[in-house]
């Protein structure tokens, strides 16, 4: 065989079940809050955001990067508190939905 041409088993070496990329398994921080969370998350980014615009200066560029990031919190934390007001929507339809004689079996 020759030097600079690899075996087969070398070419075709295949990773292992377990070497995911970093992260690919995890969830994100905001996964786990709930409703309340969220709400305080709103709350704290408007506050933050209305302080960021008060003491800024003058100069346009100057909190943009800060305004951004916490915009971006208050956005998660609508979304959060979006899906847990339509998660709890959709429990009530179901339990509407649902025969009466369903729950005495």
């Amino acid at each position: 065989m020759r030097a600079d041409k690899p075996e087969p088993e070398q070419a075709k070496s295949q990773p292992a079940e377990n070497d995911a990329p970093l992260g690919a398994d995890m969830e994100p921080w905001w996964a786990g809050l709930g409703p309340v969370a969220a709400v305080l998350l709103i709350v704290v980014g408007v506050a933050l955001l209305v302080w960021l615009h008060l003491t800024s200066s003058d100069t346009p560029g100057d909190g943009a990067v800060t305004g951004y990031q916490i915009s971006r919190l208050v956005v998660i934390g609508m979304v959060v508190a979006g899906g847990g007001i339509l998660a709890r929507h959709r429990a009530r339809n179901a339990k509407r939905a649902a025969p009466h004689g369903a729950d005495e079996d």
